[in-house]
Parts: C-alpha cells; structure tokens; sequence
C-alpha cells in the first residue's frame, strides 16, 4: 500500500504532513497529533465521538447562517464548520458550551404576548426576502409619522433580565433609507450605536464591552455588546437613529425611512454565540461534546509532553475553569484535566496534573481575536515545571514538585460536567509531542 504524505503550509503556518490513509502516524515534525480542522472538508473523521442534543447554527461555506441538526447519539457528522461570512475562509471547528437566547420572537420581533413593542407613535413591520438565512423572516422598523425614532422595546421582565448579571446582545441589521441603529439598555442611560454604512460601533453613553459589528455578504452586519446590568426588568429597545460619524440623535421627525432587522438574541454572559432562533418560548442550544477516545497511537508521555492550539473564542465562561482542550482521564460525571488548557474570564489557564501538585500558568487573550497557544512541561526540571506561550507572551509556572501519574484515556474539546461554562468558538487547530519544547521552539510556534 501506498502510504502517501502531502506536505503543505497550512492557513496557521504548520506544515500539515498528516498520513491521509494512517493518521495515527507521527507528523514530520515529530507530533503524534496533528489536527487541522481547516482542512478536513467540513467533516470529522471516525477517531471522533460527537454528540449535541439540540439543533444549533453556524456559518457556512457560502456565508450564510444554517442549521444543523442535533447528534442527539454519536455522529461526527454533525458537527459544525465555520466559516468566516466574508472572506469564506474556513475558522475550524465550532465547540460552544450551552447557551440561551431569552428573546422570543428573535427574526419576527411579533408582539404576541407583549414581548415586543413599539411605543414611537404609528409603526409599521414587515417581512422582506433576503435575510442572512436566505430566509424570509426579516422585519424592517419603519416609523411612519410623529416625532421621535422607531423603536421596538422588548419586555425585560419577560426575558429574565435582573441585575448584577452581564448580558449580550447581538442581532442582525441592514441599512433601508435610515442608516444607524442604537441599542439602550439599563433604564436608560446606557446607548451603544451601530452605523450601517460603515460598520463601526459607538459607545454613545455608559460603559459597554466587546462592541462589534461583524459585515456579512448583502449589506447585513451582526451587531453585538456586552454590558453589566444594573437593574431587574426593565425595557431595553432598538431605536432608528441619525446623525453624522459617531453622532446618534434619536429624536427627529418620523419620515418613513426604516432599517432591516433580524436574529435577535439575548444571553447572559460575556459575548456572543451562535445564534439561536425562538418563537413564542425562550431556547436553548446545548453544548457540543467532542472527544476521541481512542489516545494509544499518540504515545502519551507522563513525563513530557507539548500541546499546540489555535483558534478564536467569541464567549467568554466566568466561572468553574472548564478544560477548553486537553488530555482527560474518564471519571464517573467529569473528566479529570491531566494535561489541558483551562479558561475562566480573560485568561487562559495552561496546566498539567499530577500526584504533586497541579502546576499552571495564566495568559490572557482576547476575545475575538484569533490566537495562537502552545505549552510544555517536564518533571525532570527542578524549576519551570511548565512554559507557556500565547501569540508570542511567554510565562513560567513556579517551581512544583510533580509526579504526573495520572494517564489520560481521552483527547476532548470542553469538559463534560462543565458544558455551562466552557466558551464558545472555533479550534483551528491542535497538535501534540510527546517530548518538551523550550521557551523558544514554543515562541516560534506561536509567532
């Protein structure tokens, strides 16, 4: 048998020399795991188990939002695929911990049920074709006389709003006659803007995060912002505005101009995930479960050991430190992290276990911004027991006395028991050694 080796540079500057008929073989470049999910062909291979239980969306290779259905048992088939929505470039594999968009009627914006309102005088909606599901569900805002912008207002008391709890809202806009958008939240007080024209985002008044507009093809832009809530309820609302540059008025005499909408979600958390359509009851999307456990042809060392990872995460988890990738030994409800990278706000957590103590170290990322991470250890060292290095930032862990004993029965993506908390984004790519790199082969790595 022919057991023929491509060997090309990759979107992420690795030489991808994977054995296409024997994967399991060991890369040129000494890696006992190489994956590439940017150049698998939108499919997982039999290596991997996957499982989702509910339908979820993704962009695909032509830029659209679609649907997948659920993997309610395992089927790899179903796992999602992203893509970039402009340049079509492929992001890798989409992993996404539970998440629930509180808004009902999020493509529609249908009163039934007061979920949605409009309070500027006489308002007119409807459906247009074109929407960035190539569906016809989207709804344009057109204030028709009286002074004041359109707006539609959801009910916060409906959605689950309360205070002390940050939220993100993300939805779909397109320019009609009127060209800006402005999200106010909190009371009031509280204005991020969304110019339609040239895509860039507006802190108007109060303090938001992670304001973006991401341009997909037809003129729509997804528009998100993260911001800490204050109070319980409340109606929070999307208001036609004008003004010129990073100026937002919303009071102006209604001419009939209007914007197109579409894909409002919700959510708590820092931001934005997948998008999740509702109807007349709030929904929630679980989360992926990805691992492959079959972990022998990698040659697993308890003594040394390098992961490389890169991807972009575009949700953050605050709480419980949920592995994001990893080798993991099965336990009865979790796994236990035996070499892995963990998250928890902004920072990644890098670390390895064992009898000795569980050294680590944390660097931070950011969100939406693709990234490259690699880390080693070695028992042997005396200090340093684990190096690490995200987009060239190199860190230490402290000098730990370790016994690595612990040997892993799985490579997974996110952690089962934790699927509230793990983030939400693409994996581009991993690779693992079983032998240690110094601080410079993971810098170069990671350049």
């Amino acid at each position: 048998m022919n057991r023929t080796r491509t060997s090309t540079l990759d979107a992420f500057g690795l030489r991808n020399q994977r054995n296409r008929i024997f994967p399991a073989l060991s890369a040129s470049d000494g890696s006992t795991l190489d994956l590439n999910f940017t150049t698998m062909g939108g499919a997982l291979d039999s290596r991997f188990t996957f499982t989702r239980s509910t339908t979820a969306t993704y962009i695909n290779s032509s830029g659209y939002v679609a649907t997948m259905a659920a993997a309610a048992t395992n089927d790899p088939t179903k796992a999602r695929f992203d893509y970039d929505p402009t340049t079509l470039a492929p992001k890798g594999l989409l992993i996404e911990g539970s998440a629930t968009n509180l808004q009902r009627y999020s493509a529609t914006f249908q009163t039934t049920g007061s979920y949605w309102y409009s309070t500027a005088g006489s308002m007119t909606n409807g459906i247009l074709g074109d929407a960035p599901d190539v569906g016809t569900s989207q709804l344009f805002m057109e204030p028709t006389s009286g002074t004041g912008a359109g707006l539609w207002q959801l009910n916060g008391t409906s959605a689950g709003l309360v205070a002390s709890t940050t939220y993100t809202v993300s939805f779909w806009a397109r320019t009609g006659f009127r060209n800006k958008v402005m999200w106010r939240c909190d009371g009031g007080g509280k204005d991020v803007g969304f110019n339609l024209d040239t895509g860039v985002a507006t802190v108007v008044a109060g303090t938001f995060t992670n304001t973006k507009m991401t341009a997909y093809s037809r003129g729509w832009y997804r528009c998100e912002a993260t911001w800490a809530n204050v109070n319980a309820g409340g109606y929070p609302g999307l208001f036609t505005a004008t003004g010129t540059g990073t100026t937002y008025t919303t009071s102006y005499s209604c001419d009939g101009s209007y914007v197109e909408l579409w894909g409002f979600q919700l959510e708590v958390g820092t931001g934005a995930s997948s998008y999740i359509p509702t109807v007349a009851s709030q929904v929630t999307r679980s989360a992926d479960s990805c691992n492959i456990g079959t972990i022998a042809p990698f040659n697993y060392s308890t003594t040394n050991g390098t992961l490389f990872y890169s991807g972009i995460i575009t949700k953050q988890n605050s709480a419980s430190y949920p592995a994001r990738i990893g080798f993991h030994k099965a336990a009865p409800s979790v796994d236990i992290r035996v070499f892995s990278v963990l998250t928890n706000t902004s920072d990644m957590i890098f670390t390895v276990n064992g009898t000795g103590g569980e050294p680590q170290k944390n660097l931070a990322y950011s969100l939406n911004t693709a990234f490259k991470a690699a880390w080693s250890f070695d028992v042997a060292l005396s200090t340093n027991k684990l190096i690490a290095n995200i987009n060239g930032v190199t860190g230490t862990s402290g000098s730990t006395a370790l016994s690595v004993t612990n040997d892993p029965t799985q490579f997974t993506f996110g952690q089962s028991g934790y699927e509230t908390y793990f983030p939400c984004g693409t994996i581009a790519a991993v690779k693992y050694w079983n032998t240690t790199k110094t601080a410079a082969e993971l810098a170069a790595l990671t350049a």
